[in-house]
């Protein structure tokens, strides 16, 4: 339990961000560099801005990457019900507001967001291809009497199947589900790098505003 951070010490930076991501200039570099499109409405901007600077005071205060994934989600949420209540006003007879997941499965169906779309595949290819070689690596380690194992590059190959297997939309989708079903049980999950599931959520909702 971390309690108030002391006044004295308000502003000074978190040494455990500098061991997931980097410095304060680096953290502040990523964070800028997640934006929503001119087009997508002001509240919704409102709402992804204050996901934004949570993710940037972690650097102060860690326990902010709890909740900064949170608020990109109830960004997201706004700007699905925007959307289809244009698009596909049904979803809101009798008075019913629709949840997240029938949102976005309806806005896969439609086409309004798509896998393909997602703006860095291939670099989030890479860095789970590249995970996945550091695990095995290093369970190499003390086999043989091996004390230490080379991680090699993932090869054109290795990333263009990895890209053909995953599914960033369900990951958001089950990553939201979960963090929600946490904080119906009183828990909230920490999630080092939070900004990294904020920028797949900017992706997402920038495709709905893409036309």
């Amino acid at each position: 339990m971390e309690g108030l951070k002391p006044f004295k010490e308000m502003f000074s930076f978190d040494e455990r961000q500098e061991a997931f991501v980097g410095t304060p200039r680096e953290i502040h570099a990523q964070i800028e560099a997640i934006e929503l499109d001119e087009k997508v409405p002001d509240e919704i901007r409102e709402t992804f801005d204050l996901a934004r600077n949570l993710g940037l005071y972690s650097m102060a205060v860690y326990g902010f990457n709890r909740i900064t994934p949170l608020i990109g989600f109830i960004a997201l949420e706004q700007a699905l019900k925007e959307v289809a209540k244009r698009r596909a006003p049904e979803l809101f007879s009798k008075n019913r507001n629709p949840m997240l997941r029938e949102l976005l499965d309806h806005a896969l169906r439609e086409g309004w967001i798509s896998e393909d779309k997602i703006s860095d595949r291939r670099n989030i290819a890479f860095q789970r291809v590249s995970i996945k070689k550091t695990i095995e690596a290093g369970e190499q380690i003390g086999k043989d009497g091996n004390d230490e194992v080379i991680v090699d590059v993932p090869t054109d190959y290795e990333i263009e199947c990895e890209m053909e297997r995953m599914r960033v939309v369900e990951q958001i989708c089950e990553s939201a589900k979960e963090l929600r079903n946490a904080m119906a049980h009183g828990e909230l999950p920490l999630q080092p790098n939070s900004w990294t599931l904020l920028k797949r959520t900017a992706d997402l909702i920038n495709q709905l505003y893409a036309e």
